[in-house]
């Protein structure tokens, strides 16, 4: 059972029912990267991002190997069909190290564009 010591009293439960309001505005136009805010978080971030990559390889039988080797995979397959079969020319690097580079421009834009799925 509650009771209670002291009566109660209007104006006082008028002040303690009051809270601080805050408003979030957006800004206008294209807003910079607060790069010390993004630093004070960075523990944050990097949780973030470990979390992401565990769950992305989480279920491959290879892991957090597969991120290099299947461009790496890939840039073998081209290369072979492309240097040896076609044989097409690099213009002077090795056609290996050539297809690489072109492999992970070309994975690094379809995971940017939809979204690693």
């Amino acid at each position: 059972m509650i009771t209670e010591t002291e009566p109660r009293r209007p104006a006082a439960l008028a002040q303690h029912r009051r809270k601080p309001t805050y408003r979030i505005q957006p800004t206008k136009g294209w807003a910079g990267i607060n790069v010390g805010e993004i630093w004070r978080y960075r523990d944050l971030l990097w949780v973030l991002v470990q979390r992401d990559l565990k769950l992305l390889y989480e279920q491959t039988a290879l892991g957090a190997i597969w991120i290099v080797a299947q461009p790496l995979v890939a840039a073998v397959i081209l290369g072979v069909v492309f240097g040896r079969v076609a044989k097409l020319p690099s213009d002077g690097p090795p056609y290996l190290l050539f297809v690489f580079c072109g492999v992970i421009v070309r994975t690094g834009k379809y995971q940017a564009i939809c979204g690693g799925n």
